[in-house]
């Protein structure tokens, strides 16, 4: 299973790592350290995403005008 999380916000201790993420499992799987700024959704995810983002912005002008 892949989860997407935010990325972390640079601190001053860490302002000079790059964001990274760890992929793995529970069932002996081997943790991966992968630089977050090139992990992207499937293109099918982002279709998804996208359109829920735009119905809701339809939805937000729509009230915005009444």
């Amino acid at each position: 299973m892949l989860i997407y999380v935010r990325k972390d916000v640079p601190s001053p201790s860490n302002a000079n790592q790059p964001a990274t993420t760890s992929q793995g499992s529970k069932h002996g799987g081997v943790m991966v350290e992968v630089d977050a700024g090139t992990v992207s959704p499937p293109p099918r995810a982002q279709e998804v995403v996208n359109s829920l983002n735009a119905a809701h912005d339809m939805a937000c002008d729509a009230y915005a005008k009444r």
